[in-house]
């Protein structure tokens, strides 16, 4: 099963941890300081948020192994060397049950 955002025909959707598709619609990409920044015109919990994503459509937020999730350009983001997963957006890291650093 898969589940996270996926591209199926050049375009990206999310799936949910049970597969289900979160979005009615695909995925618009935008891009902003060196990064894509994904929105969804659909309404949805998961929708909205900023994605974090390399050229190749793979999350770039970490999720170290005492999870803790790191964005890039934060504080500890380039220390973080033990990452278990990746994630596109701070939801997705937050659904699996990573927390945000204190600092």
């Amino acid at each position: 099963m898969q589940t996270g955002c996926k591209q199926i025909n050049g375009n990206w959707y999310y799936l949910n941890s049970d597969g289900a598709m979160a979005f009615n619609g695909v995925m618009e990409q935008k891009s902003s300081d060196n990064l894509n920044t994904n929105t969804s015109s659909n309404t949805n919990i998961n929708s909205g948020g900023k994605q974090y994503v390399d050229s190749n459509g793979n999350g770039l937020i970490k999720g170290s192994e005492n999870h803790i999730y790191h964005i890039p350009g934060s504080t500890y983001y380039s220390r973080t060397k033990k990452v278990v997963q990746w994630f596109k957006t701070v939801e997705e890291a937050q659904a699996a049950g990573y927390r945000a650093p204190e600092k």
